[in-house]
């Protein structure tokens, strides 16, 4: 098993050192979560249209942008302040995810046009939420892996594995029957 920054990934080929840790393109991938925002907040504004009164579509795509350049600054302050973070540490740990929630929690509570105190409590909720399911996500990950035996267990074949044909075929109740033997043939009226 080889580990990258405290967690330990399995691997075909036995123990194998992997770099420990990797710089982000920050820019490049708060691009991408901006787009993936602005995507999300573009159907939240056409499904809140398609239930409003009828209007024409670019009229109503017009009056409520709002929430488009909310989700996008959302998804991107999240990526750019976790990346950010990730580089400057040198190491992905729950303190990066918590650096993301609080950027992207102070622009939610900022979009709600309240106080400074909506702003850092949204940071404040999302940051830890963001940094407790990354420290669950590790943790039980590193778990997973280290409890799990089977990683290097040789494989060995019991019966000779079925072809594509085998596999479509259906094969008569019969001779399923006779493979199961004595405990299947209680169960089947002749």
């Amino acid at each position: 098993m080889s580990s990258i920054g405290g967690t330990k990934y399995p691997s075909l080929a036995g123990e194998r050192e992997l770099p420990h840790f990797a710089k982000r393109d920050t820019l490049l991938a708060s691009a991408k979560a901006g787009a993936v925002g602005a995507f999300f907040g573009l159907n939240v504004v056409l499904v809140k249209n398609s239930l409003g009164p009828s209007r024409t579509l670019l009229g109503g795509l017009r009056g409520s942008m709002a929430p488009v350049a909310t989700y996008a600054l959302i998804g991107a302050s999240y990526t750019f302040a976790e990346a950010v973070s990730a580089n400057l540490r040198g190491e992905e740990t729950a303190a990066n995810a918590f650096a993301g929630g609080a950027a992207a929690g102070a622009i939610a509570g900022a979009s709600l046009r309240g106080s400074v105190a909506k702003s850092l409590g949204g940071a404040l909720i999302l940051g830890t939420v963001a940094s407790a399911f990354e420290w669950g996500f590790n943790r039980g990950h590193e778990q997973s892996i280290l409890g799990s035996d089977t990683v290097n267990v040789p494989i060995t074949e019991e019966h000779p594995r079925q072809g594509f044909w085998e596999l479509v075929q259906r094969r008569p109740l019969s001779q399923t029957i006779e493979e199961l033997g004595d405990l299947a043939k209680q169960f089947v009226r002749d």
